[in-house]
């Protein structure tokens, strides 16, 4: 009896934007003066944010662009195969407002 093993070794192939599953970024008015944002991967729901990440209570952003730049910081972790947490540094570096 022979027995052979053959084992193939395949080159990882860089990604290509076609290659990337879509990420999209939605903003959410919570009420007036409040805002989140939720995000979704392949079009189903990843992320549903809608309290201001790596600050103590329950705060909502105030305003649709401070939403809108929280979670594009978060998307493009996310496109770099990062974990999408914040830190409590990146929120005060994008001047996040707590109320």
């Amino acid at each position: 009896m022979l027995l052979a093993v053959v084992s193939c070794k395949e080159q990882k192939k860089k990604e290509s934007p076609d290659d990337l599953l879509p990420i999209e970024l939605k903003l959410v008015q919570l009420g007036e003066g409040q805002w989140g944002y939720d995000i979704y991967v392949d079009h189903k729901m990843y992320i549903k944010q809608d309290r201001i990440p790596a600050v103590s209570g329950l705060h909502a952003f105030v305003s649709k662009e401070e939403a809108e730049k929280t979670g594009k910081l978060v998307v493009e972790k996310i496109k770099k195969g990062q974990v999408p947490a914040l830190s409590k540094a990146e929120i005060q570096q994008l001047n996040i407002t707590i109320k």
